[in-house]
């Protein structure tokens, strides 16, 4: 073990703010050549009992122990170590070093650019997800049954207000927003597409999208279920201000809706690669029409 280390100690957060964290230290010590730690994975969260939630965020099951430093370790880091933030910039100079220092990632990064220091990683952090999950959600990953379009509606601990909506975070999207991107799909399209749901809320808080016809709620059993299945998606529709319908989008290499009142940028843009939002006025973008007139 190298006298620099990097240790993601996971927020008590949802899956995806989470990954976030994991992610970014994972990058971090990849391009440092340092030593990588990860922690939280499997801590208890409240909210999700008191707030009577469907799925209760417990990912003690879902990946490998990968990366996870043993109790002596821990000791060590405790004790020898000194704990600092990480330095983005020039590369860390450690060679023949003999500090000792843990650099240290708790914090999720601002909602302004969740992905700024993920964008040109892409590839490394797909597969190193992939690496981590366990053998059950590996399986999941690979089946070719694939959603044709995904819509996440975010739920739970999000909540109603309009004044806020565009200004801050943990806003609900409005159902109206998700039907009428799905109508504009299917119109442009001249196609009756499939949508699949995936949502943390109950029937009752979406229940105005079953309106439409040929919509069906996902059947996943748990959060990282629903969150690889909707990377999957041909298109994916996510809600604003999301990181879950945004990590999903990162994983994907398809189309992304994203709603206008959150200017994200999710991955590293690429040509006939559509991520951003859909002018309802105007024509789809000829790459998703062309793409989405294959399935």
């Amino acid at each position: 073990m190298r006298n620099e280390v990097v240790l993601a100690f996971l927020p008590k957060a949802g899956l995806a703010n989470k990954l976030l964290v994991w992610a970014e230290a994972l990058v971090y010590a990849k391009e440092n050549d340092l030593d990588f730690f990860v922690m939280g994975w499997r801590d208890i969260k409240i909210g999700p009992y008191l707030r009577n939630e469907r799925k209760k965020r417990n990912y003690a099951f879902f990946f490998k122990n990968l990366n996870r430093p043993n109790i002596f370790y821990l000791l060590i880091f405790l004790i020898f170590y000194k704990k600092t933030l990480p330095f983005y910039g020039n590369k860390i100079k450690h060679k023949n070093s003999r500090r000792r220092i843990l650099y240290f990632f708790n914090k999720v990064p601002n909602w302004d650019d969740y992905f700024y220091n993920l964008r040109n990683n892409e590839e490394f952090i797909r597969k190193s997800f992939y690496n981590m999950l366990s053998p059950k959600y590996q399986r999941i990953f690979n089946d070719d049954d694939s959603p044709v379009i995904g819509v996440h509606i975010r739920c739970s601990d999000f909540v109603n207000n309009k004044e806020l909506f565009g200004l801050s975070p943990n806003i609900r999207t409005p159902i109206s927003y998700f039907i009428d991107v799905i109508k504009k799909i299917r119109k442009d399209v001249n196609k009756n597409l499939k949508v699949t749901v995936f949502s943390d809320g109950r029937y009752s808080d979406i229940h105005e999208i079953f309106s439409l016809n040929n919509v069906y709620f996902s059947e996943s059993s748990s959060d990282l279920e629903d969150l690889i299945k909707l990377s999957k998606s041909k298109i994916i529709i996510a809600s604003y201000s999301s990181t879950f319908s945004y990590w999903a989008g990162y994983l994907s290499k398809s189309p992304v809706i994203l709603h206008p009142s959150h200017d994200i940028q999710i991955r590293k843009k690429k040509k006939g690669l559509f991520e951003g939002k859909l002018d309802l006025n105007k024509k789809l973008d000829i790459s998703i029409l062309n793409y989405l007139k294959k399935f």
